[in-house]
């Protein structure tokens, strides 16, 4: 291929993966799996060796490794700089990329001994930077001298726009969904100190839940969503009267109805809450039974959505070992035995089963139940 085609094919392919990284990257708001994608496509698109990305600590004084191909894993624990060292150091005050065809004579470069282990010569270094917000810098390396070019160093720095404006989304979406929690926090907080009996309630059903969902391989979206509604389960209660949540002898039939309408008012609350629509349908079903005689709408089986299945065998459980107005507290044996008595009427047999098996395994290990209900 004539040199000018083969320029113009390279320039091409270029472009082809950065358009291919960009789709990529937007797919996903995990930053380790952005930072995966990224080294991986230069590996491939630059012909690196090995690659690093170093991220700014919260002080600012740091570039800290955060992923990294063709470096030992043992010198990752070592393996920081002062953010105003070295040739990395320089790239982010510049803001522009910079080259270093021999590392070892370089005297920008903070030398470290795993460079000459691996046999690595030039270095081509690019900064991350977002709207003038620097987060880090970007760094390939080849094992042959004087491999880089300026125009590489101008391909780098497209790929670390891309890898910037991820991370940075990515940055940002994570601290939304802390926020998130937070919030949720706060509202079953104020859920448990209406009644002074269910007080830790739902951090204990988030516990009892997130066990189950663990056991049964869920994704950890799921398992998220499944704690969150764990931590809301409750929420209807608020509209219900302390007296009622308290009385320590039979409900009316009247009172009963105010109890089954709380997984309804609890629903209603947490569809009001955009970013907690997904919650709905675990907290309207959470009371209801596999055998199709719970409440708000007798559903049975599967027509009950799984996390409100889970849900139900974690709240009982707690309510179970909890004391309660009307009650003391069930021994945690007892407990096991009542779930594995109600395993198939009132629990899906496959959650029990999979509560008792994550707890056995637990620090929070139970007795072995006796046979029969």
């Amino acid at each position: 291929m004539p040199p000018k085609k083969k320029h113009l094919q390279k320039k091409y392919n270029t472009l082809l993966a950065i358009y291919k990284i960009n789709q990529s990257l937007t797919s996903t708001l995990k930053t380790n799996k952005i930072l995966s994608e990224i080294i991986d496509t230069l590996i491939k698109e630059m012909d690196a060796d090995a690659v690093s990305i170093r991220l700014l600590s919260k002080d600012k004084k740091r570039l800290i490794l955060r992923a990294a191909k063709g470096i030992r894993k043992e010198h990752w624990h070592k393996h920081f700089i002062k953010s105003d060292n070295g040739i990395a150091g320089e790239v982010l005050a510049q803001g522009i990329p910079l080259t270093s065809n021999n590392i070892f004579k370089d005297k920008r470069y903070v030398y470290f001994p795993w460079l000459k282990k691996e046999k690595l010569h030039s270095l081509l270094c690019a900064p991350l930077v977002f709207k003038e917000k620097k987060i880090g810098v970007i760094s390939i390396y080849n094992k042959k001298s004087f491999f880089y070019k300026k125009e590489d160093g101008e391909i780098l720095l497209m790929f670390a726009t891309q890898a910037t404006i991820a991370l940075e989304n990515a940055r940002l979406f994570e601290e939304l969904q802390k926020s998130y929690l937070s919030a949720i926090k706060t509202l079953a907080a104020i859920i448990d100190l209406k009644d002074e009996y269910t007080r830790g309630h739902s951090e204990k059903v988030s516990y009892y839940a997130d066990l189950i969902a663990r056991k049964l391989r869920l994704p950890p979206i799921k398992r998220e969503m499944i704690r969150y509604a764990a931590f809301l389960h409750d929420i209807g209660k608020i509209g219900v009267e302390i007296a009622i949540l308290h009385k320590p002898g039979s409900l009316t039939p009247e009172e009963w109805k105010i109890i089954h309408q709380h997984p309804v008012n609890g629903s209603a609350i947490v569809r009001e809450l955009g970013f907690l629509k997904e919650l709905v349908p675990i907290i309207l079903y959470h009371h209801e039974r596999y055998d199709g005689k719970g409440y708000p709408e007798k559903k049975k089986n599967e027509e009950i959505p799984l996390g409100a299945r889970i849900l139900a065998v974690a709240d009982s459980f707690d309510a179970m070992t909890s004391k309660r107005a009307y009650r003391d507290a069930l021994s945690k044996k007892k407990a096991v035995e009542e779930l594995k008595c109600n395993r198939g009427t009132q629990f899906d047999p496959a959650i029990v089963d999979a509560f008792l098996a994550a707890l056995a395994q637990s620090k929070n290990k139970l007795p072995v139940p006796e046979e029969g209900c």
